[in-house]
């Protein structure tokens, strides 16, 4: 998967650099056309919203079933970025969706995908939340490559209310790993984690 994160950063970049209107499901698009490009994956291996098995009404962004019965693997994507409209956001409540969608895959069982990844790409106004100790969500955010960080009910304990009213997935404790990270152009951040159950 390495190749297939660099491929995608590379493109990402270009698409930044392109000033091209990029939302969501571009990025989850990009992604996938790495994915193509850069591995023996086909496309025919490829599901998008795949029904999550666990949690009603959900669904996951991107699962990956090899047909060589090699490891599958689910992902979730998401981008935050300033609002067009240049009103401010309210960054505690991303922070939250952002940890419903952690918990979203930690909850993904084994039998469906044995590895898990969240991609995550921002602009600097949500890294700089990220980023800020009082925060709490620092040691997460700049997890190195390979280094590993245990999220459980302390991870959300003393969060301000709206925080918590987008934290809708119940509780589970995982592992967040760092797998890749990087500053792509136009201010803009890529983080991708591994949720380990």
């Amino acid at each position: 998967m390495r190749r297939n994160f660099e491929l995608f950063a590379e493109l990402l970049n270009e698409r930044l650099a392109a000033k091209v209107p990029t939302v969501e499901d571009s990025v989850r698009y990009t992604f996938f056309y790495a994915l193509l490009s850069s591995t023996a994956c086909r496309h025919t291996e490829v599901i998008i919203e795949y029904p999550h098995p666990v949690i009603k009404s959900k669904e996951i962004d991107l699962l990956i079933i090899p047909q060589d019965s090699g490891a599958s693997s689910a992902l979730e994507f998401k981008y935050d970025r300033a609002i067009p409209s240049e009103q401010g956001i309210n960054r505690t409540n991303r922070a939250g969706a952002l940890f419903n969608d952690l918990l979203r895959l930690a909850h993904v069982p084994e039998s469906t995908a044995t590895r898990k990844y969240l991609v995550y790409v921002t602009d600097l106004q949500m890294a700089s939340y990220f980023r800020n100790p009082g925060n709490r969500f620092d040691s997460f955010f700049e997890l190195a490559n390979g280094e590993e960080l245990h999220v459980g009910r302390e991870f959300i304990e003393g969060r301000r209310p709206s925080f918590l009213a987008k934290v809708l997935c119940p509780l589970i404790s995982f592992k967040g790993i760092g797998v890749y990270g990087c500053d792509l152009g136009e201010q803009h951040l890529l983080r991708i984690w591994q949720i380990v159950t």
